[in-house]
């Protein structure tokens, strides 16, 4: 799918299928945003009114990089999960033995289509995470892009959670339920922080 036209894309999104879904989509707008600031980094290099800011602008530059190139194939990691999950609710279930089979597969259809928006909330929080600390270096040219950038991750990021809790919520173990919705508010608090910091600086220089 990542490797189809985007017109493609978005048409199947629209299409009446399970997927390409809300995990699909939150992918690439997470693949979007940090691509996006990369352009925002490499027009802010080697600008001189903060030299003292480069070594800092390339290592933030490294890790959105990083999270770039691992956010785009959760597009079709997602797709792949929930294809698993709808595999599952599809499975016969006449007999008493053919209930416990798919009930088995359903649960752990559901805790494996938890991983990728987990995942994707984590990279985006990483990626928000090394914008924030550079954002002082970013002139006034670029700070739509900016903007633009960490809205785009913090939907993905939001997403993602909201991906997580909807799988949760059918899980029989609710012990793990708990655990990975606890892990995801505590990513997703700090992924907020960091896109608050991105757009008050921002919202500063637009004043």
């Amino acid at each position: 799918m990542i490797d189809a036209p985007f017109r493609e894309f978005v048409d199947a999104l629209g299409a009446r299928t399970p997927t390409p879904g809300g995990g699909a989509a939150a992918s690439c707008a997470g693949a979007m945003g940090a691509a996006l600031l990369t352009m925002v980094l490499r027009f802010t290099k080697g600008r001189k009114s903060a030299p003292e800011l480069e070594p800092a602008l390339a290592e933030a530059l490294t890790r959105i990089e990083r999270s770039a190139s691992l956010l785009l194939p959760m597009v079709e990691r997602d797709m792949a999960s929930f294809e698993r999950v709808a595999a599952a609710y599809k499975l016969p279930h006449d007999t008493d033995e053919q209930k416990v089979v798919r009930s088995r597969a359903i649960q752990e259809g559901l805790a494996g289509a938890m991983v990728v928006p987990e995942e994707l909330a984590h990279l985006v929080r990483d990626a928000l995470e090394a914008m924030a600390t550079v954002t002082e270096a970013v002139g006034r040219n670029i700070l739509a892009d900016l903007g633009t950038a960490a809205s785009l991750l913090f939907a993905a990021c939001r997403s993602a959670e909201l991906l997580v809790r909807i799988n949760a919520a059918f899980l029989h173990d609710r012990e793990q339920a708990r655990a990975t919705l606890a892990r995801m508010e505590q990513v997703v608090t700090e992924a907020r922080k960091h896109f608050g910091t991105i757009d008050a600086r921002v919202e500063a220089l637009l004043r």
